[in-house]
């Protein structure tokens, strides 16, 4: 994963958090006893089978992942499998959105996407706030989720947005930008919350 930029580190430096550096799962044996909040920023290389099992442990705990994706179109099997038992889906290139994109920047792939209010993640803002996300991938939500998770998305693109490979084929879709994910346990507390940004440059330097 890469670095956090520094305008993201004051941030939460100035929010009164304590951010420590990066986690090595594998040498670590796993996530910090002390970590509230793990996050993945900008993933290009796929979990082992080892750390995702030390992922998946960690979330099952009641812990707590974000994850904002790299702009990258390479296939990450194991952080596809934990995306999937969240009830997401990777669609297969970047998302265009021919309603939604910023003119000036002339491409159909920078997209100020529709803000949804009703999560936690953006219950503070205004759902006529612009964001801009730039090569964001599509994530699709499983028509029928795992039994134990609900899914509360929070950014999207527009109806008339289509995911676009490389070679040029394009799938429309409905279509996620941004989504929390929590799973329950049989008696109903919480039991992992997984929140996914579908592209890293929603807080890359070049965009703030």
């Amino acid at each position: 994963a890469g670095d956090l930029s520094t305008q993201v580190t004051d941030a939460i430096e100035k929010a009164n958090l304590t951010l420590s550096g990066g986690v090595s799962l594998a040498l670590d044996g796993g996530v910090p006893a002390d970590c509230s909040l793990l996050i993945s920023y900008a993933p290009t290389r796929d979990l082992t089978t080892d750390e995702l099992t030390l992922l998946e442990d960690y979330l099952d705990g009641g812990g707590q992942l974000l994850v904002l994706l790299a702009q990258t179109e390479e296939s990450l099997p194991n952080w596809e499998a934990l995306l999937a038992s969240y009830g997401l889906t990777l669609a297969d290139g970047y998302v265009a959105d021919p309603q939604r994109f910023y003119q000036q920047l002339g491409s159909l792939y920078a997209i100020a996407p529709v803000l949804s209010t009703s999560s936690p993640v953006t219950s503070q803002f205004s759902d006529s706030d612009l964001t801009l996300m730039l090569n964001a991938r599509g994530l699709t939500q499983a028509e029928e989720l795992p039994e134990d998770v609900t899914v509360t998305p929070f950014l999207q693109p527009s109806s008339g947005a289509a995911a676009i490979t490389a070679d040029g084929t394009q799938t429309e879709g409905t279509y996620l930008l941004g989504a929390v994910c929590e799973k329950t346990d049989a008696d109903g507390n919480a039991a992992g919350r997984l929140t996914v940004f579908s592209s890293a440059s929603f807080v890359d330097d070049t965009v703030l």
